[in-house]
């Protein structure tokens, strides 16, 4: 099942097709939100004439703005050799794709990041041939811009809605962001010093995606497993073909997504039986007690998620210091005991 002489090397290839035009499509389909992102006026709320005070100074975000964009030219030029010009060329691309998640995500709650990622990928693909490290990185800062922007709309709206000053939640924000790094950046070092990323315990199905696209923009179709280019093709169109019936209302709740379905090329099968065995039990659950799944199926799942996730940042520590069954811990246990003497 390796990627470079396996299935999984060429099952990426129709999993990757059928993510990546169903999020084009979808983007395509959306045309009416691009031009509503660009025309229409935002709309003044009723309590505009709230204290100046709860609001965000210009000067806040229009200094953060220009402060993050320095340091993201200066970040990749130096680590990632990204010439400086082509950072900023991606950072204005980001503030178009921006406007668009966020009117996007507050129309239809939905973020289409993946298409927005990949329409960059094609754009630097352009402008940078055959250097996969920029189509990458500028991509990445302007799918991220994007992605961003869209949920600091959703966290405002939800503040507003709860009575939250918006500069206090600014201010809250920044603090987050301080503390996330100390914290993401740690756990995502031991993660990969524990397991190899792409490997079967650290699939990681959305970086696979975005690799296999900027492959195909640096070595073109020639890099191909064999036959890999007509499934490329019968999966894209399947995936238009999918943005499209997503369009017709009688019908969307029945089609499915074309992104799950492409995932599922992508991780190891077990990821995909997993969920089926998750959603057979919430079935059973949902029959027996209706109330009580609506009431808790969020809380459980949140639940089930965290703790999964909190548990995998001990189980990679535990694999690095060489500990990955509990037939170590007995044996090191008892060695620790024999050291102190008490064994």
């Amino acid at each position: 099942m390796a990627y470079e002489n396996g299935p999984r090397g060429w099952l990426l290839w129709p999993g990757v097709a059928l993510m990546v035009s169903e999020a084009l499509g979808s983007l395509a389909f959306s045309w009416k939100t691009f031009v509503n992102a660009f025309t229409m006026p935002v709309a003044k709320s009723l309590d505009e004439e709230q204290t100046v005070s709860g609001h965000i100074p210009n000067s806040w975000w229009i200094g953060g703005l220009i402060g993050g964009s320095i340091l993201a030219i200066i970040i990749t030029q130096f680590v990632f050799e990204i010439p400086w010009y082509l950072t900023l060329i991606a950072i204005p691309v980001s503030f178009v794709l921006s406007i668009v998640a966020v009117r996007s995500a507050g129309e239809t709650d939905i973020n289409p990041i993946g298409g927005m990622g990949k329409v960059t990928q094609l754009i630097f693909g352009g402008i940078a041939p055959g250097s996969i490290s920029t189509n990458l990185m500028a991509a990445a800062i302007t799918s991220a811009g994007a992605s961003q922007a869209a949920d600091m709309m959703q966290d405002l709206k939800t503040g507003k809605m709860l009575g939250a000053a918006p500069r206090k939640q600014f201010i809250a924000q920044l603090c987050g962001i301080c503390v996330g790094i100390l914290f993401a950046v740690p756990v995502y070092f031991v993660f990969t010093k524990a397991y190899e990323l792409g490997s079967e315990q650290l699939p990681a199905p959305a970086a696979m995606a975005w690799k296999a696209m900027a492959v195909v923009l640096n070595e073109g179709f020639g890099a191909l497993p064999p036959f890999a280019e007509e499934s490329i093709l019968i999966a894209g169109i399947i995936g238009l073909a999918i943005a499209g019936l997503r369009q017709i209302k009688s019908i969307a709740n029945f089609v499915p997504s074309g992104l799950a379905m492409g995932i599922a090329f992508i991780v190891p099968a077990y990821y995909s039986l997993v969920m089926f065995y998750g959603l057979v039990v919430w079935l059973i659950w949902k029959a027996i007690a209706p109330a009580a799944a609506q009431k808790y199926n969020f809380a459980l799942a949140s639940g089930l998620i965290a703790g999964e996730g909190l548990m995998g940042i001990v189980n990679a520590g535990l694999t690095i210091v060489g500990i990955q069954s509990m037939g170590d811990i007995q044996t090191r246990f008892s060695e620790l005991l024999q050291y102190l003497g008490l064994q």
